[in-house]
């Protein structure tokens, strides 16, 4: 159905759906900080395994062969695509755990840029001065954030840049999936392959005789904020306009940054503000262009 084809409301309702799943994003990153006792590993697997139940459950209800058309079409494309997401979010979680908020925000919302400097590498986007200047400042920005005057290359910043690399993915392989496979059944496939090969965490679990309520609290919110927010994402990307998509988009970092300061203090150095901003505004740029 054309985004055209459905009404004000259901568009307004669109909108609504795609402010909440950033609001929903940027608040996943309080359950990594208040759980410094889990391991990243562990704590992804677990938000995986959620998200695959629950998202299967949905899939299959509406087509109970998706599985197996996956399996026997595409399943290498699929697979591929699972590994890069839980990469991405191993990733970022261990970094959330090392360093600031909106840093690690900031350089996983490199991944359009990732992107765009994929399609000029492949040829698909003309390589002109307005294009050229968006990497030049992409990469000036990314150096910026990472603090290179001080050659500040700690591991958390590293992988927080890292999950930005993986999660690009999502909008290369994601989008060749969503041609043949509705939404939630490629969410549903891409966290059974995550939530496998993060099987052996199982076995450095964390203690949970020391747990309290509000640990387990933390823990099953993580995966139900995650399922949430891919449906609701699904959900508002039919019905609203790339556009304006985009911009929505562009609220998850600096919900992030606000999050850090706010909940845990974290005050951005002037050269995160300066990279962010030119960031955000190369990421806008890439997406208008899209």
């Amino acid at each position: 159905m054309n985004i055209n084809q459905y009404s004000k409301t259901e568009t307004r309702i669109g909108i609504l759906a795609l402010l909440i799943v950033a609001f929903f994003y940027a608040v996943l990153v309080i359950p990594t900080k208040n759980l410094p006792q889990v391991n990243s590993l562990f704590l992804v697997w677990s938000g995986f395994s959620i998200t695959a139940i629950l998202s299967g459950i949905i899939a299959f209800y509406k087509n109970p062969q998706f599985l197996k058309s996956i399996l026997k079409n595409d399943y290498k494309l699929a697979t591929g695509l699972g590994i890069m997401h839980v990469s991405s979010s191993v990733c970022l979680n261990s970094a959330i755990k090392l360093t600031d908020i909106s840093v690690v925000g900031l350089l996983l919302y490199t991944a359009p840029i990732w992107v765009f400097s994929f399609c000029l590498i492949n040829k698909k986007i003309e390589l002109n001065l307005k294009n050229s200047s968006i990497i030049i400042l992409s990469i000036i920005s990314t150096l910026l954030i990472m603090n290179i005057q001080e050659f500040n290359f700690e591991l958390g910043v590293i992988l927080g840049l890292l999950s930005g690399f993986f999660y690009s993915f999502d909008f290369i392989w994601g989008e060749k999936l969503q041609e043949k496979y509705t939404g939630i059944e490629v969410v549903a496939f891409i966290h059974m392959v995550g939530s496998i090969i993060l099987i052996p965490t199982i076995w450095i679990t964390p203690d949970f005789s020391l747990f309290q309520f509000v640990d387990y609290f933390w823990l099953f919110s993580f995966g139900g904020l995650l399922t949430l927010s891919f449906i609701l994402f699904m959900y508002g990307v039919k019905r609203v306009s790339a556009f304006y998509s985009s911009i929505i988009t562009l609220l998850e970092p600096v919900l992030m940054g606000l999050i850090g300061l706010f909940l845990y203090s974290e005050k951005p150095e002037p050269n995160v503000l300066i990279g962010g901003a030119i960031i955000l505004l190369c990421i806008y740029l890439v997406q208008k262009q899209d």
